[in-house]
């Protein structure tokens, strides 16, 4: 009898998977949909009459993606500096010469 037990739980287990799936992906969405929803429209509602906030916003994003590049071109400046101490070789591969050539476009 506990074999019949086994059997049918296993069924039972397997058969639970796919609804705690479609579970999870149903309430997701959802969650998705109107929380997000209502945020949203609070956002675009206070960007529409408040310029100024507009404006803090955008100047953020444009400092995020300037703060980007400088970190980028930091990172290809090290690796030339230190190739010239540890790895002068490293100039003469593929990576160096496309770091080269990356920052020669960027002084100009």
């Amino acid at each position: 009898m506990s074999q019949k037990n086994n059997g049918s739980r296993k069924i039972l287990k397997i058969l639970l998977i796919p609804l705690k799936l479609i579970y999870s992906l149903l309430k997701a969405v959802l969650k998705t949909i109107f929380l997000d929803l209502f945020r949203n429209i609070k956002k675009e509602t206070i960007y529409a009459f408040n310029k100024e906030e507009k404006m803090r916003i955008k100047q953020e994003l444009e400092t995020k993606k300037f703060i980007d590049i400088v970190n980028e071109r930091l990172k290809r400046i090290e690796r030339l500096v230190y190739s010239i101490f540890h790895d002068p070789d490293y100039i003469k591969r593929d990576k160096g010469k496309s770091d080269l050539k990356d920052l020669e476009k960027e002084a100009k």
